[in-house]
């Protein structure tokens, strides 16, 4: 194998995106495809100081080989995105009291050479990568609550509607006539949505008597989305195709998204994580 930089492998393990701990929820949506992952995260930290202190020049000093590698394999911006993080987070002075406990929280019973050898085979890391990617958790949310929690509810005042949760009735079914019949059982007939849900349903909502939520109008399918957000509850809304499914849909509920702590430390990663974006375009541009 032809020599790859050791500081372009040394950046790559630090700049690892591996989620330690995972406590992420699936979505309860239909038809998103995907899972999303949120961390959130006071120390003193100064944001164009952080960015300044230089550890950019491990990208800038990188071999023409090596970023055109990074290139190919599409792997370039998600680096310098991870660089720019780790510029910031560096800035963040923990206690040792804060670094030891989440050490040995992410240890469990497992000596320290024990645990290496494990992040060693399953993700590279050495020692100091480990170390890094343990603690960045814990040094995001300090910096993200002392740089972005104060523009936390001017930014939630602007998602507030996507933020709102919504409760509602499914059925989905492939044979549009169905639909349509199960539709005028429902609105004309009297039937109960439930039990033509347990009865008919080809999707998981037969196992919830068609019932999907609360669940956020940001992770479900723009078209499912637009069609909530038009309805009022206790409405019915017409069969319509989605993908290869014909769905009908009944809001049971809305329920408004109010500025709590938790969704505070939402909008702060949030902005958090475009500030990131947009320093690595400027990065980007430079290289």
């Amino acid at each position: 194998m032809k020599r790859f930089e050791l500081s372009t492998l040394s950046l790559a393990r630090r700049c690892s995106t591996t989620e330690l701990h995972p406590q992420s929820r699936r979505s309860e949506w239909p038809f998103t495809g995907t899972t999303k992952l949120c961390t959130t995260g006071l120390p003193s930290v100064n944001l164009k100081a952080a960015v300044a202190s230089g550890h950019g020049r491990s990208l800038s000093s990188t071999r023409p080989q090596a970023l055109a590698l990074l290139r190919r394999h599409n792997l370039l911006r998600p680096l310098v995105e991870a660089e720019v993080a780790a510029e910031a987070l560096e800035a963040v002075d923990l206690s040792p009291e804060q670094e030891q406990a989440a050490l040995d929280d992410y240890r469990g019973e497992l000596s320290e050479d024990e645990i290496l050898d494990v992040v060693k085979e399953k993700w590279g890391w050495d020692a100091e990568a480990w170390r890094w990617n343990v603690l960045r958790p814990l040094r995001t949310r300090l910096w993200c609550e002392e740089q972005f929690i104060p523009k936390a509810e001017a930014r939630f005042l602007q998602r507030k509607n996507d933020l709102d949760q919504v409760v509602y009735s499914l059925i989905r079914v492939r044979d549009a006539a169905l639909a349509n019949e199960l539709y005028h059982q429902i609105c004309d007939d009297g039937a109960e949505f439930a039990d033509l849900a347990a009865r008919y349903a080809e999707g998981p909502e037969r196992g919830t008597n068609g019932i999907v939520g609360p669940i956020s109008l940001t992770t479900g399918h723009p078209v499912l989305c637009e069609k909530l957000r038009a309805a009022q509850p206790g409405s019915v809304i017409p069969p319509f195709k989605l993908l290869e499914w014909w769905l009908v849909v009944r809001l049971e509920r809305r329920i408004p998204a109010s500025f709590t702590d938790e969704v505070a430390a939402q909008m702060a990663t949030e902005l958090f994580k475009e500030w990131v974006k947009e320093q690595a375009s400027l990065k980007l541009a430079s290289i």
